[in-house]
């Protein structure tokens, strides 16, 4: 079966050079209910508005979620993420020699997330750099970085992640036909 095949041809998955010895996270502070993010849709059919958090609530389950504020960005909630990793693994800044951001999200174009990252933490000069690769960017950044220690080009590696998805949210409804429009595209 192809989902077979593509296993087989990851040698990583086989073999992998690495392991993960700390996790962390870090999530904003603010916490959005359902009702809050209705009252920030931009809806005319008021009903439709007033509908929606019950709605999201049976379509998703989610009552609650994180909301990042707008001098919040990806760079910030990567390095929090990192830091506590850091420490989950009981390493300090100074043993990382490579560092990989990998998220749909960017502080801006240039320079690198990875480098506001990289100097948010004090890590000083190592490698660093970005993986965008959508929704798939921190497998695919995991797999770079087994591959660098693997050929000898890292020792100790960092891969952070920072998703805003509250700046980009696109909370503008026209009408019940735009809405099962957009929910197509968010359920995939």
């Amino acid at each position: 079966s192809p989902p077979m095949m593509l296993l087989e041809n990851m040698h990583a998955l086989r073999n992998p050079r690495s392991r993960i010895r700390g996790v962390g996270v870090y999530l904003p502070e603010r916490v959005v209910d359902n009702a809050e993010i209705s009252s920030l849709v931009v809806c005319p059919d008021e009903e439709l508005r007033q509908s929606l958090p019950r709605f999201i609530e049976s379509l998703t389950g989610i009552h609650t979620r994180r909301w990042a504020d707008a001098d919040q960005s990806p760079s910030l909630l990567a390095a929090g993420a990192a830091q506590a990793a850091l420490d989950c693994a009981g390493l300090a800044s100074s043993d990382i020699d490579t560092l990989i951001f990998a998220a749909t999200d960017l502080d801006q174009i240039e320079p690198a997330t990875a480098n506001v990252v990289q100097e948010r933490l004090g890590l000083g000069a190592v490698n660093s750099f970005d993986v965008k690769c959508a929704c798939n960017s921190v497998l695919q950044a995991m797999f770079v970085m087994d591959s660098l220690i693997a050929s000898g080009a890292c020792r100790k590696g960092l891969v952070v992640c920072g998703e805003m998805g509250s700046h980009w949210v696109n909370l503008e409804i026209r009408d019940r036909q735009d809405l099962a429009i957009k929910l197509g595209g968010l359920t995939l």
